[in-house]
């Protein structure tokens, strides 16, 4: 949900403010929308299995302050690139003068678009942008965890839930963060040695692209219920060990909330 929203608000924003559809549709896939997607999960955690006044009405506010904060500060992370978007004719040109060994109909396709011939800018937003979203889970995981050795529950098996929860959900987090981080990675350091390689920049952006694949699938397999409800789904027949039950993950919502 907050992937979503967030990917359809970055991008009506952006192609409003810079006036040029075309352009944008073919420059859609914004690194920035991931980053409060992965912040509010954190972030939502940790409302409901630390703070007490998860519920409360002023906290509900803060709350909303704070998600339309980091949606306005996805936006602008990038909006700066869009503002000195180079003539086409001019990107061509740059693009075989640093690359020579590209073949000379890349550019001529249809559809060719290029959102900078200069790579400092884009490196400085996202690397800017990538630093303020780690330093706001980073701040979110070690309070969730550490909230959650220190509360006192009224059972040691509520206690054990909550904590097998939160590390479940960590793990659902990390798989595609890190799916992102390698790609993302290898295109940035693309852009600041000025070395390209047309195969593995295309994996890349198609390995991009698997990110909600590999959160599905972690989520899949780190959190039981879920696990179970997709076999008994496609019928498959479980283990005696192994029965279809929601009583845990109920538990650990109903502690959660």
């Amino acid at each position: 949900m907050y992937l979503g929203v967030t990917s359809l608000f970055c991008r009506l924003f952006v192609e409003i403010v810079s006036q040029n559809n075309t352009t944008n549709k073919k420059n859609n896939h914004l690194f920035t929308v991931i980053g409060p997607a992965l912040v509010l999960l954190f972030e939502n955690r940790y409302n409901h299995l630390v703070r007490l006044d998860a519920n409360s009405h002023s906290r509900f506010v803060k709350r909303l302050v704070y998600f339309i904060i980091n949606y306005l500060i996805a936006v602008f992370a990038v909006l700066p690139l869009y503002f000195h978007i180079p003539n086409l004719e001019e990107a061509k040109h740059v693009l075989l003068e640093n690359f020579p060994c590209l073949p000379e109909e890349v550019p001529q396709k249809p559809g060719f678009f290029s959102v900078s011939t200069n790579t400092k800018p884009i490196v400085m937003c996202l690397f800017g942008y990538t630093f303020f979203v780690t330093i706001q889970i980073i701040y979110f995981f070690i309070a969730t965890a550490y909230g959650v050795s220190r509360k006192k529950v009224q059972s040691e098996r509520t206690s054990r839930l909550q904590r097998q929860f939160f590390v479940a959900l960590s793990i659902q987090a990390t798989v595609p963060i890190v799916a992102i981080l390698i790609p993302a990675g290898y295109i940035i350091a693309t852009s600041v040695i000025g070395h390209l390689d047309v195969a593995l920049l295309n994996l890349s952006m198609i390995w991009l692209d698997t990110h909600g694949m590999w959160s599905t699938l972690s989520m899949l397999i780190v959190h039981k219920d879920y696990r179970h409800s997709t076999l008994h789904l496609f019928h498959i027949k479980l283990s005696g060990s192994a029965k279809f039950s929601f009583s845990d993950t109920l538990n650990v919502k109903t502690v959660a909330q």
